[in-house]
């Protein structure tokens, strides 16, 4: 998962801009924080504790130790990135095929590497699972992970656990101008608490004033997911995911669609068609009618008369609803929003699959905020279609609620 330990000017700005900065989901209904797995609670919840009483001092000898580490880990894949395209925005970008071929660089060096999206397994992972065996069982030990970005650089994550208290490096490398690499953050602390889970995760939280609506939890993958079930997820569910649409977020069926916001979806369907984003300037006015139910009827069973009865169309014009996702349309939060993970596939007689998918909410520190089951009927031509969604009842879910962007007067 990303590492988003940001300074506290920046959660200052994005509390004053009131989550106008970036997109962010609808607000989630807690109804229980009850988080599973074998969790260590290193130091007891104190709103008087000072965030400074946390952080740890690196002396300068092994300051000076880490960044030439650092920087020589990067000169390891410098050839990969250089040749690299990086897009033309000034945030540089790669592609996910280069963050995997990075990542096989430095596990042909036996580092322990992860990329910060959760898009493929961690390379040399049993080194991460001893450790994490190793802690829970409260012995000594250390890891250092790496954590690959898409702009070409990596954080580096050195674990240290004793006696079950466990304590975290982080260095930022990023790559300058002249694309050599730099580092550009160094912090060393104690984790609040910290967990391994029964599936895998290591869940670990950083301690942030009570007074900063922030959340200190990281997850990672240590555990190796099934190829199959990292495919289907990256093929199916990670398209449209819980944000912006509520596909997965509401029970239907192909008998019964109507909780499903047509409109809303629209655009994640466009993506799976095109393989780009929308275009946003181009459908100021709406979707064309025949745009519109020919991509909702790929991936749904749906006819266009239906399409027309279920979401908001404009018989004048001939044109669909549609608004851009901004602030104007969600409930800001800083608890994020959930991932999707496949962690189960049933092939079916009638040629559908079923894939129960658990979502994963690193804000709120569970690899499981809630289960749902998504059947889907791949065809022929490469397309699939859509036929179901399921979430499963069970106590403690964490669901985002859901909040329709096209309001009817």
């Amino acid at each position: 998962m990303k590492n988003k330990w940001v300074s506290l000017l920046g959660i200052l700005g994005i509390l004053l801009l009131g989550g106008c900065a970036e997109r962010r989901p609808p607000s989630g209904e807690i109804v229980s924080e009850t988080l599973t797995g074998r969790e260590v609670e290193v130091v007891e919840y104190d709103d008087t504790v000072e965030q400074e009483n946390y952080n740890l001092i690196i002396e300068p000898e092994e300051k000076q130790k880490i960044e030439k580490e650092a920087v020589q880990v990067a000169l390891l894949y410098k050839t990969i990135y250089k040749a690299a395209d990086k897009g033309e925005s000034y945030n540089v970008v790669i592609s996910e095929e280069i963050v995997e071929e990075i990542k096989e660089c430095l596990a042909r060096k036996n580092k322990v590497v992860i990329d910060d999206a959760g898009h493929f397994n961690m390379a040399n992972s049993k080194l991460a699972q001893v450790f994490c065996e190793a802690a829970l069982s409260g012995e000594e030990a250390e890891v250092t992970i790496y954590e690959l970005h898409r702009n070409g650089g990596y954080s580096r994550l050195d674990f240290h656990v004793k006696n079950k208290q466990m304590d975290l490096m982080v260095v930022s490398v990023e790559w300058n101008e002249s694309i050599e690499p730099q580092v550009t953050y160094m912090e060393k602390y104690q984790l609040k608490n910290w967990k391994y889970t029964d599936k895998g995760y290591l869940i670990y939280e950083r301690y942030f004033s009570p007074f900063i609506e922030c959340s200190g939890y990281n997850i990672l993958r240590v555990r190796p997911l099934k190829e199959e079930y990292l495919e289907l997820t990256n093929a199916y569910i990670r398209p449209i995911g819980y944000q912006g649409n509520n596909l997965f977020l509401a029970n239907w069926n192909k008998e019964d669609m109507t909780p499903i916001a047509f409109n809303d979806v629209f655009e994640y369907f466009y993506y799976l068609r095109k393989g780009e984003s929308i275009y946003v300037e181009r459908y100021k006015k709406g979707i064309p009618e025949l745009e519109f139910e020919t991509i909702l009827c790929t991936y749904l069973p749906i006819t266009g008369e239906e399409v027309k009865k279920f979401a908001y169309y404009d018989q004048q014009t001939k044109y669909y609803k549609w608004q851009v996702l901004g602030c104007a349309n969600y409930t800001a939060t800083p608890k994020g929003y959930p991932v999707p993970e496949v962690i189960d596939c049933i092939r079916n007689k009638d040629g559908s699959i079923t894939l129960t998918v658990d979502a994963l909410w690193e804000e709120y520190g569970t690899d499981c905020a809630f289960t749902h089951e998504v059947t889907i009927v791949p065809q022929s031509d490469g397309n699939f279609c859509y036929i179901g969604n399921s979430i499963q009842p069970k106590g403690n879910q964490i669901i985002p609620v859901y909040r329709n962007r096209i309001k009817i007067d």
